[in-house]
C-alpha cells in the first residue's frame, strides 16, 4: 500500500503541473489563523510545545480518522493526496526552469530572480548565493525528507514533516523581513483588516522550529546521503558521511551537502537547451544526484516491501 501510494503520488506530481490549491503552506496558515481565533488553542502558543501540538494537529486529526475508518481504499486515497501536499513544490520547479532560460539568455537579473525563490522555497536565508546546494536541499526536504517520513510514521509522518518544514520556513523568512513562503498563495493571510503581522509574528516565534527541525533531520539526511555513496563517487563521498557521525551537532544542511558535493559527478552535463554550461553545470549535476538517488530510495522501498517489511 505504501510502495503503491508513493508512486502514485510522485508520477502524478512529475508528470502533472499542480495548481497553487495543492501548496501545504497555504492550508497551515489558514489554519494557524483559525487556530488563533479559538481561546482554548489561542493559550497553548504560550508554551513551545503546546505550539508544537497545534501545528501537528491536523495531521493528527487525519490520521486518526483514516485508522478509526480502517479502510485499505480510503487509506490509499488519503495517503496519495497528503504526499501530494507535502511535497509539491511547484515555484520552485517554475524558477528552476527559470534559472536555466535566463542563463541561456544570459539575463542576469532574470537569473538571480529565479535563484533568490529557489532559495527561499528551500527554507535557506536570503543571503545564501549558491543555486546548486540551494536546489539539493530543496529536493531533499520535499522529496527524500518526505518519503522516508511517510514510510516511517505513514501519513501522519508526511504531513507533520511538511507542517514542521513550512514553519521553519516562515521562520527563516520573517527574520529576512518576509512575511510568507514563497510556495504559499494565500490571499486570505494578507487581509489587512486586522494586526496579522502581529498575529502571524506570535506563531512563528511560538517554538523554536529552527531546533526542531535540526532533530527532526538529523536521521532522514544521513539515511539519505547514504544514498550518495551508491549512485555518487563512493570514495570521495564516504569519509565525508563518516564523518557526519563524529559531529553530531553539525546543521543537518551542511551534513547533507557536503556529502552530495563529494559524491557529485564531475563530467560535464550536455543540455541542448542551455549552450553555456559554466552557469549551469554544478546544479545541473546535483539535480541528477538527487534524482538518482531519490529512485534509489524508491527501489529500496520496493525491495523491503517485497521481504514483507512494509505494506
Amino acid at each position: 500500500m505504501q510502495l503503491i501510494a508513493v508512486l502514485l503520488a510522485f508520477s502524478i506530481e512529475r508528470v502533472k503541473r499542480l495548481s497553487p490549491g495543492w501548496h501545504f503552506s497555504g492550508y497551515l496558515q489558514r489554519w494557524l489563523r483559525l487556530s488563533k481565533q479559538q481561546d482554548w488553542l489561542e493559550k497553548l502558543y504560550e508554551n513551545p510545545i503546546g505550539a508544537v501540538v497545534v501545528v501537528l494537529l491536523p495531521a493528527i486529526v487525519i490520521s486518526l480518522v483514516v485508522a478509526i475508518l480502517d479502510s485499505g481504499l480510503v487509506t490509499l486515497i488519503i495517503s496519495v493526496l497528503a504526499l501530494l501536499l507535502a511535497v509539491a513544490c511547484a515555484p520552485a520547479r517554475s524558477a528552476y526552469r527559470d534559472y536555466l532560460h535566463a542563463a541561456h539568455r544570459d539575463d542576469a537579473a532574470a537569473l538571480n530572480q529565479a535563484a533568490t525563490t529557489i532559495h527561499q522555497a528551500a527554507g535557506l536565508p536570503d543571503d545564501h548565493t549558491e543555486t546548486g546546494p540551494a536546489l539539493a536541499w530543496l529536493h531533499y526536504r520535499h522529496y527524500a525528507a518526505v518519503l522516508i517520513a511517510y514510510v516511517v510514521l505513514g501519513i501522519f509522518g508526511a504531513l507533520a514533516y511538511a507542517s514542521l518544514r513550512t514553519m521553519q520556513n516562515l521562520q527563516t523568512h520573517a527574520k529576512d523581513g518576509a512575511k510568507s513562503e514563497p510556495e504559499t498563495v494565500d490571499a486570505d493571510l494578507d487581509d489587512s483588516n486586522d494586526d496579522t503581522g502581529d498575529r502571524d509574528d506570535d506563531i512563528i516565534d511560538a517554538a523554536p522550529w529552527q531546533k526542531i527541525m535540526f532533530w527532526v533531520d538529523w536521521a532522514p539526511v544521513r539515511i539519505t546521503s547514504a544514498g550518495f555513496l551508491l549512485v555518487g563517487h563512493f570514495s570521495n563521498a564516504l569519509p565525508v558521511w563518516l564523518g557526519s557521525f563524529s559531529k553530531p551537532h553539525q546543521p543537518a544542511q551542511q551534513v547533507f551537502l557536503k556529502v552530495a558535493v563529494a559524491a557529485e559527478d564531475t563530467q560535464p552535463i550536455e543540455n541542448d537547451a542551455n549552450p553555456q554550461p559554466g552557469k549551469t553545470q554544478e546544479p545541473l549535476r546535483l539535480v541528477a544526484l538527487m534524482k538518482r538517488n531519490l529512485l534509489l530510495l524508491i527501489v529500496v522501498l520496493a525491495l523491503l516491501t517485497l521481504a514483507g517489511w512494509f505494506y
